[in-house]
């Protein structure tokens, strides 16, 4: 079977590089077998056999991808949803800081921003 070029380490682009080879082999003056194990075209042309090998390489690329691709899309989705989570308490915080005491140095209760008791802000 025909190996990725070494360098690729992008699934994707190796997978077109080995879809560019297939397509090399099929375009080739054909190569009988001289003694073929079957009735495909790629059990009796040389060529046609090194071209299914090539498809099988793509595939195998492009499986891998779409694995990274879903493990990529679940790392950004773990983060989007603690950054929401940090947001979500950073909020909560601002609130804290920036609401009203509810009971003035004296005791009474703070309405509006003033102490009903001794009306200090």
């Amino acid at each position: 079977m025909s190996e990725p070029m070494p360098g690729v380490s992008d699934a994707i682009q190796g997978a077109l590089n080995e879809a560019v080879s297939a397509m090399s082999a099929l375009n080739m003056v054909p190569e009988p077998i001289a003694d073929p194990s079957g009735n495909w075209l790629s059990d009796r042309d040389a060529w046609a056999k090194h071209a299914v090998e090539h498809l099988h390489a793509a595939f195998e690329l492009l499986k891998r991808a779409h694995a990274e691709r879903e493990r990529d899309r679940a790392r950004i989705l773990k983060l989007e949803g603690g950054i929401r989570s940090q947001q979500k308490n950073l909020s909560e915080l601002a609130m804290k800081l920036h609401a009203p005491p509810e009971k003035c140095r004296c005791g009474g209760k703070i309405d509006l921003l003033v102490c009903n008791n001794c009306r200090e802000y």
